[in-house]
């Protein structure tokens, strides 16, 4: 993960994205004020070069059924494109740190990757947002990817929060490893 802080844009509870180099604060910050929120606000960001060209990466994170294979916490995802592919949702199933879970999120790719929200109240209350951002790395060949992972808690799960931090941040890693090697065997 990156010591500084990645730049922040607006929230919004449509995954429409206004500058795709810059995370989208999670959908909870629109709207009401939300009592609590610094304590049940999650957000996890792994900053990473990555040996591969970016549009090779940008390729694999915006083929959104290889979700499957690269996210840890996914088993199986059935997508539905709009009819410009550019927007849609997705369903996932899997399990987080080893609970089963399901959810149907909305997306909206754009020209550094994708943004997803959910939208169907989650298991145990949690809302979640998420996506990539993928630009050209400081070398030829190599890409800066930003992958950000964002959840709103409901206050039985707050005490958790340590833990849950600790397993999104180590899943990222073999995330990102899979993705490198999609993208590899893509360039």
């Amino acid at each position: 993960m990156s010591g500084a802080a990645p730049p922040r844009a607006p929230a919004a509870r449509d995954p429409a994205v206004a500058d795709p180099e810059v995370i989208p604060r999670g959908p909870w910050h629109a709207g009401p004020r939300v009592p609590g929120l610094r304590l049940r606000e999650i957000e996890v960001v792994a900053d990473r070069e990555l040996p591969v060209p970016a549009g090779a990466a940008r390729a694999v994170v915006c083929d959104l059924a290889s979700i499957a294979r690269t996210e840890v916490k996914a088993r199986e995802v059935r997508v539905e494109p709009s009819e410009d592919g550019r927007r849609g949702s997705y369903w996932v199933r899997g399990s987080f740190a080893g609970v089963p879970w399901t959810g149907r999120f909305a997306y909206e790719l754009h020209r550094c990757g994708f943004h997803s929200v959910n939208v169907e109240r989650r298991r145990f209350g949690i809302d979640i947002s998420g996506g990539f951002v993928v630009t050209d790395g400081s070398r030829p060949g190599t890409c800066r990817m930003r992958h950000y992972e964002q959840y709103l808690l409901p206050w039985r799960l707050v005490a958790l929060k340590p833990l849950l931090v600790a397993f999104l941040a180590w899943s990222m890693g073999p995330e990102l490893a899979t993705i490198t090697e999609l993208a590899r065997a893509r360039s």
